[in-house]
């Protein structure tokens, strides 16, 4: 049972709300300074932590909560003139992905996740999902609160 549970609560963690992806291919290279250990809390408050490496365009993450964790793979890519990264979830039978801004300061990093509540999950492809977000553009709640996270210490 714990088999069964444990995927549905970690898709549910990572918040991948969409089956297709925006893009294919990488509209720039990925950015060294997200490389490294990033802690920081859940919306519920609970202590997270990020393992981000680089290598020219793809990104390796890994996100733990507590005992679970989930690990993705993506890129940089531009939806409807926005500058967005696009996750895969890795280790899944069904494809998987998170699209996210970033936000970077020398001491913080700040991640907002797309809103499926907006750009709907039920989008039957890129191209429809691509007009949703820009007609969406302008919208506050386009992406979700963010998670905020600070480089850990020990680098």
């Amino acid at each position: 049972m714990k088999n069964l549970i444990l995927p549905v609560i970690l898709l549910f963690l990572a918040g991948c709300d969409y089956e297709i992806p925006l893009s294919r291919t990488p509209s720039a290279p990925a950015n060294p300074a997200l490389t490294g250990s990033w802690t920081g809390h859940s919306s519920d408050g609970k202590p997270v932590s990020m393992e981000v490496k680089t290598s020219g365009t793809d990104y390796s993450v890994t996100y733990t909560e507590g005992s679970d964790t989930i690990s993705f793979k993506g890129f940089e890519i531009s939806a409807a003139g926005l500058n967005l990264i696009q996750l895969e979830l890795q280790n899944v039978e069904k494809q998987k992905y998170l699209f996210v801004k970033y936000e970077l300061t020398p001491d913080s990093l700040m991640i907002y996740r797309l809103n499926p509540d907006v750009v709907s999950a039920k989008c039957q492809s890129a191209k429809e999902m691509l007009n949703d977000i820009d007609v969406h553009r302008q919208n506050p709640f386009l992406f979700k609160k963010p998670l905020k996270f600070t480089k850990s210490a020990s680098q």
